[in-house]
């Protein structure tokens, strides 16, 4: 973990997970309760999910999904009480264009059967 930035909303994330499970595996309690403690699952698939991490973490600090480029455009960020208005004004947007698209074919077959 340390080639990834302690900065890092995923190191911070996987830091964390792996202190708090490793706490509770020191306590000393029955398999039972580690796996009620921990609330994520069997102990056996904790460990395939950690050993998944450790395989994915490389790979992370190679693509570095943290480092936003240069040229990214801004980053807009859509309140999920927003997300239903945007969704609605689309939705009449795309209505209206539908309905403008059938009235200019429309007219078109009009003039075509006048001609």
């Amino acid at each position: 973990m340390k080639q990834i930035p302690a900065s890092a909303v995923y190191r911070q994330t996987v830091e964390a997970t792996a202190n708090h499970r490793l706490g509770v595996l020191g306590s000393g309690a029955s398999v039972a309760e580690l796996e009620t403690k921990i609330g994520e699952g069997q102990l056996e698939e904790l460990i395939e999910e950690a050993k998944d991490e450790l395989e994915l973490i490389p790979k992370m600090a190679e693509w570095k999904p943290w480092v936003i480029p240069e040229d990214a455009p801004p980053l807009e960020i859509v309140w999920e009480e927003d997300a239903a208005e945007l969704d609605a004004a689309a939705a009449a947007k795309a209505e209206a264009e539908a309905e403008a698209a059938a009235k200019a074919e429309a007219e078109a077959e009009a003039k075509k059967a006048n001609a």
